[in-house]
């Protein structure tokens, strides 16, 4: 018979833990990914420096269309 409780862990099938076995790497990461990751953390400062640069124009930019919005409906 089976625990159906709530509490009862279920069964995983072999190879699916979140933890790999002992001697086993966690991933396998081609070069390109790894590069890629490093070309985004170093891009990441200047995304932000972007965003908060313009962020203050998108905002105006929205106020006037919804300045205007209401105006048109009275």
């Amino acid at each position: 018979m089976s625990d159906s409780s709530p509490g009862a862990a279920a069964a995983e099938p072999p190879g699916t833990s979140l933890v790999p076995a002992h001697g086993e790497s966690r991933s396998h990461r081609t070069v390109s990914q790894i590069l890629k990751d490093i070309a985004l953390f170093f891009a990441a400062p200047f995304v932000t420096l972007a965003y908060l640069t313009l962020f203050p124009f998108i905002g105006l930019a929205m106020l006037g269309q919804a300045w205007r919005h209401r105006k048109e409906a009275g």
